[in-house]
């Protein structure tokens, strides 16, 4: 066993520089890979593994990355992936070594060389070498013949050695020749075949088409539903126009428990001008996430209680909820059930037949509230009638309350004034008359008696004086006012007596 940590990594580092000898063309303008991640010995998922930063365009060297000071001694494995432009992760590669910390000396032994052969290992210090030099890179693809190789499949073993002697463990790579492709235009990749867990054997396997120069989502081919909990693999290998098959790969993967399934309810129907409804999900776990989307996209996340979980104040939409661990937000359950929510308008109410002026001794008045099917409340009021006398001297609200068939409701409100209006009213207003009423401004009063001394007012609905004339030894009145359009109320006194008609201007 090799037992120096320095051997180990710089030589796998270097195998990375991987010989593609079947022809496969790529046409294709992929996107970017923009960061990487990796991690020893424990994958923990996606994205939060240890980051790999770099900029475009420039070298890696993966050797300044790592520190493996803290390691024990034996076996570990190293996986290492990368990520595009797009948010697509790539397959994770990992790579087992050995640690011995019983040797570790203040300065670590060169690798001064390496050796390597192809199918066959013949041992230890027989096979061809290549001499290295300290602190050198040194280019692997331009050392390797492979003229004499037959066509089919074949391995490559390497392995390295330090100054004390000291063999690293050896590698292998397996790949494909075959010489009678070699051509102008390499040939399309036409389809590709995969497996899990078990190697059918070439051409036995799962085969999609690919038509060319097509970017494919691998994501949506493989049905994992059947494969059981726990470690997986996942192998893979394309197929050219000339029916020849390229390098199997392998991925290695770990199929988790999904998120239990629970019922998402609530929702339905609210009125204008509320807070909004609930959804409710009727049981979670803890370390599981759980987002709301509405109108399928993304709304808010709760994390799992062990308990149910409540969105409140949601509007109008549709809602579903997707669960999720921490460790594999690309693993997730649709929960059960989806919940709609719709807002429904407030009705339109309003009053009619009642004005806002009433002397008190006036009969009752007969009002109408539309929709119809509400209810009257006030002082003064009995069923759809207002009552002066009953109401009393004073200002009061007059209300019509109505809720329609989604039990939505509103309301109207009329301020009525009940007068004393003067004293009982003779015989002096029984002939009184305004006319035109409504009226575009100019209007005539016939008081129905000569009134000796007297005095007439105009207010508005707010109680303000619009107009004020003194009356004297007058029956007859034209009185031509520049008013806005509205309602008003015509005050006549005399003596003690008041008499006050409603004026509409329009």
């Amino acid at each position: 066993m090799i037992n120096q940590k320095k051997i180990e990594l710089k030589f796998w580092l270097g195998i990375l520089l991987i010989l593609y000898i079947l022809p496969m063309r790529a046409q294709l303008t992929l996107p970017d890979v923009v960061e990487g991640e990796y991690f020893f010995d424990v994958d923990p998922g996606y994205g939060h593994a240890s980051s790999i930063t770099f900029s475009q365009s420039n070298t890696l060297n993966l050797n300044q990355l790592f520190t493996l000071n803290s390691f024990t001694n034996g076996y570990h494995f190293l996986g290492i992936r990368f990520k595009d432009s797009d948010e697509n992760w790539g397959m994770t590669y990992t790579h087992s070594f050995a640690v011995d910390n019983s040797t570790m000396i203040d300065s670590l032994p060169d690798i001064t060389a390496i050796e390597y052969f192809f199918d066959t290992d013949s041992g230890f210090s027989i096979q061809p070498s290549i001499v290295l030099t300290p602190d050198s890179i040194l280019n692997l693809n331009n050392i390797f013949n492979l003229s004499a190789l037959t066509n089919g499949i074949h391995s490559l073993g390497i392995r390295a050695k330090d100054t004390y002697n000291n063999w690293s463990q050896t590698f292998h790579y397996s790949f494909a020749v075959d010489n009678y492709s070699i051509v102008n235009e390499l040939p399309n990749i036409t389809e590709f075949e995969y497996f899990f867990n078990t190697e059918p054997g070439i051409g036995n396997a799962a085969m999609v088409a690919l038509p060319p120069d097509t970017l494919w989502d691998f994501s949506h081919i493989f049905d994992l539903d059947t494969l059981p909990l726990g470690n997986n693999f996942l192998g893979i290998r394309a197929i050219n126009a000339n029916a020849q098959f390229g390098h199997t790969f392998i991925h290695s993967f770990t199929k988790l428990e999904p998120p239990v399934l629970y019922n998402l309810t609530g929702g339905g129907s609210y009125c204008e001008g509320s807070t909004g409804l609930s959804a409710i999900l009727d049981d979670s776990e803890s370390g599981v996430f759980y987002i709301l989307f509405k109108d399928s996209i993304e709304f808010d996340t709760l994390v799992g209680t062990d308990t149910n979980l409540v969105w409140n104040n949601l509007t109008t939409g549709t809602y579903t909820v997707n669960g999720y661990f921490a460790n594999t937000p690309h693993i997730y359950e649709l929960m059960n059930d989806t919940v709609f929510i719709t807002e429904n308008p407030l009705p339109i109410v309003s009053i009619s037949g009642l004005d806002t002026i009433y002397c008190v001794y006036h009969p009752d008045v007969s009002m109408t509230g539309t929709p119809s099917g509400g209810t009257f409340s006030g002082q003064g009021v009995s069923g759809n009638s207002f009552d002066p006398a009953m109401a009393g001297l004073g200002t009061w609200n007059i209300i019509y309350n109505y809720s329609d068939t989604n039990g939505c409701n509103n309301a109207d409100t009329i301020i009525v004034e009940v007068d004393v209006c003067s004293g009982i009213p003779t015989d002096n207003f029984s002939h009184f008359s305004l006319y035109p009423n409504p009226t575009s401004g100019l209007f005539y009063i016939d008081m129905g008696f000569v009134c000796k001394s007297g005095q007439i007012k105009i207010t508005d609905i707010f109680g303000r004086l619009i107009f004020e004339k003194n009356i004297e030894n007058k029956q007859f009145l034209n009185i031509n006012i520049d008013i806005p359009n509205g309602v008003y109320f015509v005050e006549i006194l005399f003596e003690k007596e008041k008499r006050v008609v409603k004026l509409i201007k329009g």
